[in-house]
Parts: structure tokens; sequence; C-alpha cells
């Protein structure tokens, strides 16, 4: 049990790292796609970031076969999602018995809508990092996945936060290679309080808060009272910050830019000697927060990660698209055949 604990501590670690230097950058971390079938699309293709694409995802052909990499380097798929027990009790039956993988859950009508789905209250996946950690060319390669990419799923539109919650992570996972080019070799599933534990386990965390926030939510016995500055935050105030509703288009930073800050701070406090010293303890307080396909055996091979890291190259390859409000929700629309091309070009 405890050898299981430190191994998805250190992916955790090994996945922070990856994107907490260059975390200042992502300004915009939360848009959203489109996900068509994947390929390498000429540059006349390409078409305009507003213009969303056909999703063809679910029968798609392709003569250009999508990178694995077959232990030697690996791709991570970081999931992060809104389950909240310990507040709210009015999630679907089915959820509690097959989160956090939903292999079980039952697919949506084809023929149908969402409306079955939206009368519950679901667990969903609120945040999608894809990781590649390139030791061929030591470099890491990082994308925010936007949870509200709208696709079709067996013929039904959804997003991909509702993808994982109603077909399973797998079913994501595959959807994630269809709108990258990569398979997805691992991926980790952690909720906020798995977060708020691990933060409250490192005795907080030093962030900026951009601007004074207040924003209360009494159904989810929720209170964010913030004041602007720089800080040491609990977990629980680190959620709020990433948390706050009140963003607008007018300001110069919005929640993915937040969010990335607390998790460079993360990062940071996770790679100290005196994190890493009592990295099994750490991990005890949130293993019944997180699940993780990344073994013992993987640990090993890739422990170098650590030791290698300040050598590395950091790129971040934003998904190109734009929000818009689609049958009254706001959902992402992207510019698929500009994304294949960019990830292409690290294939």
């Amino acid at each position: 049990m405890l050898a299981s604990l430190r191994n998805f501590v250190i992916t955790f670690v090994i996945a922070l790292l990856i994107f907490a230097p260059t975390a200042y950058v992502l300004t915009d971390l939360l848009i959203e796609c489109v996900g068509p079938g994947f390929g390498i699309i000429a540059p006349e293709d390409q078409g305009t970031d507003n213009k969303p694409a056909t999703d063809t995802t679910d029968n798609f052909t392709n003569t250009d076969t999508p990178v694995t990499t077959n232990g030697t380097s690996f791709n991570m798929l970081i999931v992060g999602t809104d389950y909240q027990p310990g507040i709210l009790n009015d999630y679907k039956a089915d959820a509690f018995a097959n989160y956090p993988m939903f292999k079980d859950a039952a697919g949506l009508d084809p023929n149908g809508s969402m409306s079955d789905y939206t009368a519950y209250r679901t667990i969903n996946a609120d945040t999608m990092i894809f990781i590649r950690a390139d030791k061929a060319n030591q470099r890491f390669i990082y994308s925010y996945i936007p949870p509200e990419m709208l696709v079709m799923c067996g013929g039904v539109e959804m997003t991909l936060s509702e993808a994982y919650t109603t077909l399973g992570i797998d079913y994501l996972t595959s959807k994630i290679t269809a709108i990258t080019g990569f398979y997805v070799d691992y991926y980790t599933i952690i909720d906020m309080s798995g977060v708020e534990v691990l933060i409250n386990s490192l005795e907080g965390l030093t962030v900026s808060v951009p601007c004074n926030m207040r924003y209360s939510d009494p159904a989810q016995n929720l209170l964010i009272d913030l004041k602007a500055g720089a800080q040491k935050l609990n977990g629980k105030k680190c959620l709020d910050l990433i948390r706050y509703n009140g963003y607008t288009n007018d300001m110069s930073f919005d929640r993915g830019t937040v969010t990335m800050s607390v998790l460079n701070a993360l990062a940071e406090k996770l790679a100290s000697e005196s994190a890493i010293s009592k990295i099994s303890s750490i991990y005890t307080t949130v293993t019944n927060y997180a699940t993780t396909n990344f073994s013992a055996a993987d640990v090993a091979e890739h422990t170098d990660l650590l030791t290698d890291y300040a050598s590395y190259k950091k790129l971040n390859i934003s998904y190109p698209g734009s929000y818009e409000t689609h049958n009254g929700r706001k959902v992402f629309l992207p510019n698929t055949n500009k994304a294949i091309l960019n990830y292409s070009e690290y294939r």
C-alpha cells in the first residue's frame, strides 16, 4: 500500500514539474474543442480560429498512426474532478458506484439528448492537462485540454467532461488521442478534496490573488472572500481562488491563468527537498482522492525526469479555438485543423 502511495506522488510531482516553470505563459487555458479525426493537415486547410470543425472521431480513418512511446517517452492525461461527497449528496446514483473510472457507466441514447444527464448532479472533469515527456528530444510538451470541448460521442453531441462522466476514462483518453494524435499512456484522476488535502499537507502555498474576490454559492456551502495581493493560502482558499466565478472578458487574467499559478506554486513546493523527503507520508493523506495507472515499474523507469528536469526544454501548445454559446450553454469550438497541425510538429 505504501509503495503505491509513493508511486502516485512521484507521478504527481513529475506532472506538476512539467508545467510549473512556464505556467505564467498559459494565458488562454480555458479554450474548448470540437474533436475531429486526427491527421496531418495541409496549412492551406487550417481555416480560422472561430470556425468549428466537424467531429469525426467516432469513425475516423487516418494514415498517420498516432504516436505511442513503447516505454521510452510517455504521454499522460491529468484529470481534475469536481467530486465533493463531503458537501453534496444529490449525485446521480451510479456516479458514486462508478467514480472515478466510470467504466461501467451507461452511455447516452445515441438518438436522445442531454436531458437525462442534466437532470442529476453529476461528477464532472473540471480540468484536463495533456503532457508528453519526450526523452528522445529532451523536452516536455504540455497542453491544456478544455473540458468544455464539444465532441460527438456515439452520435451524441457532448463536452469532453460529459464524455468522461457518461462513457468513462478509457473513452476519454481515446478522444484525447483523436484530437492530439498522441496515445495516452497514463492518466491521473484527482478530485478537489484531494488537492485541498495535498496543499494542507504542505502547510499551504504562497500565491498572488489578482483582484479582490467575493462570491457565494449556498448550495455548495461555498463562500469566497479573498483580498488582492501575494499571500499564503491554505488548501481551501487555493481552491477558492481557482473556483471564483467573477472573471470577465476585460480582465488581464482568467480562471486558466490563475489555476496555473496555483499549480506552479504547488509544483515548487512538491519539488523542495523537504517535500520529497516525506513524499510517502504526503501521498498517504491524499490516497482516497486520486487514482492513476502509473505503476511501480513505470515510476522506476521514469524517475530520471526529476533529476534531468532542468536540462529539458518546456513547450506549451494551446488548443486554438473560441468560446461560444451553443444550445444555451457556453462551450468551446476549436480550430481543430490548426490544432492537429500544431501537434504534428512534436510527433
